[in-house]
């Protein structure tokens, strides 16, 4: 009984060992012997199957990517356009402005934060208005410029041009002038308006007129400035207005 059973053991064994020699014969699939460590490699043909499988497979997901890229490029042309429609106001002229502002004339001398040898003789603070003040003065805005921006936030009867913040100056906008008395200053360095480099030194008009037919302007001789100055010279502005309390001190870029 024991041998029959390991006969027929033998048999199937042997069966099992015959398929599995028919299939390594087939041309899928080869053995390779390096050393005494045997591995299974695909064949060329395979190897070229699955070649062209990841190419087609590549393929696909670069058409997938060019499709995403494109349409968020055109998801951003879009709403580029929706912005666009909606700034209905033309870009405001940044030259230099020559009237349309009113003028703080401080006569005492001014020393600065940085260079205190040098102090200015006096100064000018270019400044405009929006809204009115009311009878206890609590509601004033003291809106601070870019740095190289100009007092003309808005226009008014005096500069009918467009403000550089003129969709958020004006009644029901962000400063509502039916509420709030908005003063915008171009600051004390600045060059529309108030004393800065390009204003002529009061130190030197008793020198010959220049080339230009112009008395000497500071220029390089301008003292030091620091931003704690162009704040003190608003200071003097507000004391000027009456204005003990600020409702609110607001600005971009530099303000």
């Amino acid at each position: 009984m024991m041998m029959m059973r390991l006969a027929g053991g033998v048999r199937r064994s042997q069966a099992a060992l015959g398929g599995l020699q028919s299939l390594l014969r087939s041309p899928s699939c080869v053995r390779s012997t390096v050393g005494s460590t045997a591995r299974w490699v695909t064949t060329p043909q395979q190897r070229q199957a699955d070649c062209q499988s990841q190419k087609r497979w590549a393929t696909v997901d670069s058409k997938q990517q060019q499709q995403q890229q494109q349409a968020l490029q055109e998801k951003y042309e879009r709403k580029l356009k929706q912005r666009m429609a909606k700034l209905q106001q033309p870009e405001p002229v940044y030259t230099k402005l020559v009237s349309g502002y009113q003028v703080y004339r401080h006569d005492r001398p001014f020393a600065m934060q940085l260079d205190p040898e040098r102090p200015l003789p006096g100064f000018e603070i270019a400044y405009e208005t929006w809204g009115e003040l009311n009878a206890d003065k609590s509601n004033a805005i003291l809106l601070h410029t870019g740095l190289s921006a100009s007092s003309h936030a808005r226009s008014h009867a005096d500069n009918p041009q467009p403000g550089w913040w003129e969709q958020f100056i004006g009644p029901g906008l962000a400063l509502d002038t039916n509420k709030f008395f908005v003063v915008c200053t171009n600051p004390l360095g600045g060059c529309y308006g108030s004393t800065g480099p390009s204003s002529i030194n009061p130190k030197r008009t008793d020198e010959a007129v220049g080339e230009d037919g112009q008395t000497p302007r500071y220029a390089l001789d301008f003292p030091m400035l620091s931003v704690h100055d162009m704040v003190r010279a608003q200071f003097h502005l507000l004391d000027h207005l009456g204005i003990d309390t600020l409702f609110a001190s607001v600005g971009s870029s530099l303000g």
